[in-house]
């Protein structure tokens, strides 16, 4: 950061040899020997496909030493520090790479976020640490999913239940209050969500609207990137983030409204605020649903959603993708707007807090 006095010659900031370059410079020199002097660094944390098609945690590691360095990475999660996920490493000089290790068979509810502390130690001793958090979910690859109102093949699957209130917790009564359970899966359409609540009133209100998140609704935000690092350019930030975030409705037909999108002018998707063609067999936008009454007197909501790869500018999804996510099944009771409830998972409005999905194989 410059900083700009009064009566003073230029050459002092100038001069390619002036003391404020050789402070500078000497400062630059002790940062980057202290830099080196660690062997090795970590870049990041995140969550992976592992090669057994199960969730892992990428460690990116990087060499600073300038000679072969070899080692050994572990993981441990925060609240369980006796669990350990270890992988031997070796990087050439100034190499840089990602380390994946199976999670295995720890115990990790995949729509929550847990700390992890993540060391990588050089055989010589020098160790370098890092902490994060990461969530570990793997949406499979489903072929031949109908989105058609006939619920039976997605009840055959393995449902996730949703065990967290992430809306208005303070009013949230417990399982007789909302109960919930879902599938998230994809194919080359797209991402393909199943959700199955139970719910002890049904209120929606009557659309197409805007509001139709302001009753029993579901809403699910998508980036094509997890954590994406803004660049400051705006536009360019906004396309590849492909960040967008839906609600769903269903009475008295199914509709949608698209309350952001990355796309603010192709007609396929059309404005970012406003309805979602569902079922046109055009956009790729498809969504069915129902409500059937229960016999003790509770309401179950079934909703099957294909949102297709444009929507969040993703071309050629492939397994190993990490794709951003968070969804809520807000559940409005009454008839005060601001008194509602939502089982879900991680947040609808900053990317930073969305979770990430694993394509899955």
């Amino acid at each position: 950061m410059p900083t700009y006095v009064f009566d003073v010659d230029p050459a002092i900031w100038e001069k390619a040899d002036g003391e404020r370059v050789q402070l500078a410079a000497k400062f630059r020199a002790e940062q980057e020997a202290a830099r080196r002097a660690k062997g090795v660094e970590i870049l990041g944390i995140r969550p992976a496909l592992a090669a057994d098609g199960g969730a892992g945690v990428e460690i990116e590691i990087a060499d600073v030493s300038g000679k072969a360095n070899a080692g050994v990475v572990t993981v441990c999660f925060k609240d369980r520090p006796e669990e350990k996920l270890t992988a031997a490493y070796s990087l050439g000089p100034e190499e840089r790479k990602g380390v994946v290790i199976p999670i295995g068979k720890t115990d990790v509810y995949p729509f929550d976020t847990v700390e992890l502390t993540a060391t990588a130690a050089m055989k010589d001793g020098r160790k370098a640490v890092k902490e994060d958090k990461a969530n570990f979910f793997v949406a499979p690859r489903f072929e031949g999913a109908k989105i058609d109102g006939d619920f039976s093949e997605w009840e055959k699957l393995p449902l996730t239940a949703i065990t967290t209130c992430v809306e208005k917790p303070q009013y949230y009564e417990g399982p007789g209050d909302q109960q919930a359970k879902c599938f998230v899966g994809w194919d080359d359409r797209g991402l393909l969500f199943y959700f199955d609540v139970n719910d002890d009133r049904y209120q929606m209100r009557k659309g197409p609207s805007q509001y139709c998140w302001a009753a029993d609704a579901v809403q699910i935000a998508l980036a094509k990137a997890y954590r994406y690092g803004k660049t400051g350019n705006t536009l360019l930030d906004l396309i590849s983030e492909g960040k967008a975030l839906y609600s769903f409705a269903l009475v008295p037909e199914p509709y949608a409204h698209r309350h952001t999108s990355w796309d603010k002018e192709n007609p396929i998707v059309n404005h970012p605020k406003a309805p979602v063609d569902l079922n046109d067999g055009k956009s790729g936008y498809e969504m069915q649903g129902k409500v059937t009454e229960l016999p003790d007197g509770r309401v179950r909501e079934q909703w099957e959603i294909a949102v297709p790869w444009h929507a969040i500018n993703h071309a050629n999804a492939k397994a190993g993708d990490r794709i951003a996510f968070g969804f809520i099944l807000n559940d409005h009771d009454h008839n005060d707007f601001g008194r509602y409830t939502g089982l879900g998972a991680f947040h609808l409005h900053f990317s930073e807090r969305f979770g990430a999905m694993l394509l899955g194989k």
